[in-house]
């Protein structure tokens, strides 16, 4: 007998399904620009998008697709920084507004959710988050059974 136990489709799921889902489907209609570098961003915002609709939909199955989601937010940081060290010429100033797309507003966002993201695509799990365990894993459904409990023998007298 398995004690694999299905995944629930919760809150989450229920909640932003519908979203992801209308954001997938209509996003390449809505990118009026087509060169390289906006079909390229589309293309990795939607595999971000697909790989966070499996994750919502299955997390024990498709536990791969939140490091793939992690991994996905890393590149994306890195690729934003990269492009705005070559266009201010490998500096990095203060933006004049917070919004700004800047060097200093790349590295911030780079530390704040790319790093995390990298952590995550590597280790299955959050700085700072210690391993579940494998009661927390199954959940309270098989809490009464022990598989390390012996069958006692009946005492047998002659």
């Amino acid at each position: 007998m398995s004690h694999r136990q299905s995944s629930p489709r919760g809150f989450f799921f229920w909640s932003l399904t519908p979203f992801l889902t209308v954001f997938v489907l209509s996003m390449p209609f809505l990118v009026t620009n087509r060169d390289i570098g906006a079909v390229s961003a589309l293309v990795a915002v939607e595999t971000i998008a697909i790989l966070m609709l499996l994750g919502l939909f299955d997390p024990l199955k498709f536990h791969w697709a939140w490091r793939g989601v992690g991994a996905g937010v890393f590149l994306l940081f890195l690729v934003y920084l990269i492009g705005m060290l070559v266009r201010d010429g490998f500096t990095i100033a203060l933006p004049r507004r917070r919004s700004e797309t800047s060097a200093f507003n790349a590295l911030c966002g780079l530390v704040v959710f790319g790093i995390p993201g990298l952590w995550f695509a590597w280790t299955g799990r959050l700085p700072g988050w210690k391993e579940p365990s494998d009661d927390e894993l199954l959940g309270d459904e098989f809490d009464e059974f022990s598989l390390d409990d012996e069958q006692e023998e009946p005492c047998r007298t002659s």
